[in-house]
């Protein structure tokens, strides 16, 4: 009777300890493991986001970009350059001949999950369409102005999905009407050749920071432009290696080899870059600055993944609306180096998340 007792007993412990830690195992809170064995930051699988980008039809099923916009009514909305539109089967493999289109929006709101575009699902077109058909728009980062909606895009070339890299050719500032998305205009800022601007924003009380990357003779340079808070179709200042300009003829790197998709935070009085490092590398690195923009260095690598040709991590997003003082949720992208080797594996063309604890 006593051992009896004894197991009920032991059975109940462990039962509530089992229901207190699903309680509080935040999507099971399991830190991933680096894959170089190092340590320098806790990451952790953003589950809950991860499932609801996980897709399997009814629109948007795999995409680059990811860029995302708190709206007015709560909901969300989230900016995608090429998009794939079509089946996945149970298997995570689509159709070989798989509907995608250039660009395209997503709407959340909580598990609701909505996709806007141009044309129909048989016949998709672009959400934001070029008025050059030769032409079509990559969208980066964008803010909401009252009812406005202005967006930062890439003008980039049409070729061939399957083989071209994007090579940028003007920045436009596209805007619409909210909440139901009524395009307003298209206005062209300035003609650049491969140099995207719009890749993160960042405001401060007086200036909005507009960020960029150069290309170099071996590799990419982050470069910012601002704008006193309010629309981006105001003149853009550029920072020079010694001062601001209205001319973007004297652009200068804040910092050089760096990959093309990166964040900026700023954090007790010091900014931090958090990117994917020297371009298409699995290391998540942190660069620090005192003295905005410039002296801003490597500090450290905060987590390390696998890659491979086969399929390429790259970007650094962060979710400023969801990062808490001690976390970052951090968006990548995974890709291969051209689409001809995509395959029929709808994992090679997606967004994941994660959460990353101790980073500063």
């Amino acid at each position: 009777m006593r051992y009896h007792l004894f197991y009920i007993f032991v059975s109940l412990v462990l039962l509530v300890l089992s229901i207190m830690l699903s309680g509080c195992c935040d999507d099971c809170d399991f830190p991933l493991e680096n894959f170089d064995n190092k340590t320098y930051a806790t990451v952790f699988e953003y589950r809950e986001l991860n499932e609801l980008f996980t897709r399997y039809g009814g629109g948007w099923t795999g995409g680059n970009g990811g860029y995302s916009i708190p709206l007015p009514d709560g909901r969300t909305l989230w900016l995608f350059g090429t998009s794939f539109l079509d089946t996945v089967y149970s298997d995570r493999t689509r159709p070989a001949d798989a509907k995608y289109v250039r660009n395209c929006f997503v709407i959340t709101d909580g598990s609701d999950f909505e996709t806007l575009h141009k044309g129909t699902p048989e016949d998709p077109l672009p959400m934001i369409p070029h008025e050059d058909s030769s032409y079509f728009y990559i969208p980066l980062s964008g803010q909401v102005i009252g009812d406005t909606l202005e967006i930062i895009c890439s003008v980039c070339p049409q070729q061939d999905i399957l083989y071209g890299d994007n090579e940028v050719k003007g920045t436009e500032i596209v805007r619409y009407l909210l909440p139901n998305f009524e395009l307003i205009d298209r206005t062209p800022k300035f003609i650049s050749f491969n140099f995207p601007f719009g890749v993160d924003i960042f405001a401060d009380s007086i200036y909005t920071f507009i960020f960029g990357t150069e290309s170099l003779l071996f590799g990419r340079g982050a470069c910012v432009a601002r704008i006193p808070n309010g629309s981006f179709l105001q003149t853009w200042e550029f920072w020079t290696y010694l001062n601001w300009s209205e001319s973007s003829q004297y652009l200068a790197p804040i910092n050089k080899y760096i990959s093309g998709g990166y964040s900026v935070i700023k954090k007790d009085g010091d900014y931090f870059i958090i990117t994917l490092d020297n371009g298409n590398s699995p290391e998540i690195s942190l660069y620090k600055s005192i003295r905005f923009p410039t002296d801003l260095k490597r500090d450290k690598t905060l987590f390390e993944m696998d890659n491979s040709y086969v399929n390429i991590k790259h970007g650094a997003i962060i979710l400023d609306d969801k990062s808490l003082d001690d976390e970052i949720v951090l968006l990548y992208n995974s890709t291969v180096g051209r689409l001809y080797l995509y395959g029929t594996n709808a994992d090679n063309h997606t967004i994941s998340f994660l959460r990353i604890r101790d980073w500063k």
